[in-house]
């Protein structure tokens, strides 16, 4: 098996490999254009990211380390049919994530002892004067910067974080689809050390539905198998699915 460090360094020559190139041509094609062309574009691009397709809810429920399980995780269902984007879904203890919109809301924060704001998307938005310490964006739908450079900030930002004893809330645009509980499950995958299919299945408990692009379910596949040497998921005609699934594919780094 490739080692731990190799791996990581190999995962960064291959950003481009899951999808890096597709969004440089669609930069390189842009040109300018009126205001009313601009919109047409805006429309139809909230018009694609709607189509963001969910990930099926986990037929097996694999173990999670009692470290880290939540209560009831085996006696009960995944969250359904409730609307999450508005609210804040605690993942870990010193984890949540929540739609763009509650980063403005002062007094959710106070309430949770939110300490560190993560922002998952390019959209901006102004903090206000709530006295946070920190606030970062690590936007996975900018075409201009890769993966692994947004991945290692997050990843940084949340570890700190819980180091010191603080609470960090994970936004992002719902349109954009699920960046935020995508960040979560990187950092499920590198820092608490589970498989892809431990991490979804844990997010899936609390969260209703996940929409990740195939930009991010290429992604976070291959990010496993960089990881761990094998992949618990695979894809299939770009997102991922549990492994019986026929005609799917996985990555395997030896």
């Amino acid at each position: 098996m490739m080692p731990v460090r190799e791996r990581m360094e190999r995962l960064a020559r291959d950003d481009d490999w899951v999808g890096g190139k597709e969004w440089v041509a669609v930069t390189e094609s842009k040109k300018e254009s009126s205001p009313r062309e601009a919109a047409r574009r805006d429309v139809k691009s909230a018009e694609e990211r709607e189509l963001i397709p969910i990930i099926e809810t986990l037929r097996v429920k694999p173990e999670i380390p009692d470290g880290i399980c939540p209560p009831e995780y085996y006696t009960s269902n995944p969250a359904r049919a409730k609307k999450q984007s508005s609210i804040v879904v605690e993942i870990l203890p010193f984890l949540f994530i929540g739609d763009l919109s509650i980063a403005r809301d002062v007094n959710v924060l106070t309430g949770l002892g939110i300490d560190c704001i993560l922002n998952c998307c390019s959209e901006n938005f102004e903090l206000g004067s709530h006295g946070l310490r920190r606030c970062r964006q690590c936007p996975l739908d900018d075409p201009d910067t890769s993966l692994s450079l947004q991945r290692e900030k997050a990843m940084d930002s949340i570890s700190h974080a819980r180091k010191s004893g603080e609470k960090v809330l994970l936004v992002c645009k719902e349109t954009t689809g699920s960046l935020h509980v995508a960040i979560c499950i990187m950092y499920l995958l590198w820092e608490c050390r589970l498989s892809l299919h431990q991490a979804i299945a844990l997010v899936q408990f609390t969260v209703d539905s996940i929409r990740i692009p195939r930009r991010l379910c290429s992604y976070l596949i291959h990010y496993e198998a960089v990881l761990h040497g094998r992949n618990s998921m695979m894809l299939q005609d770009g997102y991922i699915v549990e492994k019986f699934e026929t005609g799917a594919v996985e990555f395997e780094v030896l």
